[in-house]
């Protein structure tokens, strides 16, 4: 009886620890499936920014190949070079606002090297300028203001 017992006691626990073996498998393919379901997401985002991104192309040498072109509206801000790196520089303006303006390091806007830190400047630039915002645009030139 007591042997009966400890064989059906026995069983009972490896099939218990069976069954839990099992879940973990069964979890680890469901933890998988998702990382290769993320994984295949953030290919296809990918994907469709680069085809976006090749369309904009696109649709800009077809402008170019039409005769038409996209003008670039070019404006200037006046203020004072208050930083200068190799990939941006800040200006403050009379008013108080600072702007961040950020550049290729291999394309640096003209006439960068002839200004230093607390030169009165004049940028030129096309984009969006934002206090707040990261600045998105292109800086065509640096100018040093005579005074």
């Amino acid at each position: 009886m007591k042997k009966g017992i400890v064989l059906m006691a026995a069983l009972l626990s490896a099939l218990a620890f069976s069954a839990c073996g099992q879940q973990t498998a069964s979890q680890s393919v469901k933890a998988e499936t998702e990382t290769a379901a993320t994984e295949e997401k953030k290919e296809s985002k990918e994907i469709t920014v680069s085809e976006e991104a090749e369309s904009e192309k696109a649709d800009t040498k077809k402008d170019e190949a039409g005769g038409e072109e996209k003008a670039e509206k070019k404006e200037t801000l006046k203020g004072k070079l208050s930083d200068k790196k190799d990939f941006m520089i800040t200006i403050d303006t009379a008013d108080g606002k600072s702007y961040a303006l950020s550049f290729d390091e291999k394309e640096a806007p003209a006439g960068l090297d002839k200004v230093k830190v607390g030169d009165e400047v004049e940028v030129s630039y096309s984009g969006t300028l934002s206090e707040v915002d990261s600045f998105t645009g292109k800086v065509y030139s640096v100018s040093a203001v005579k005074k």
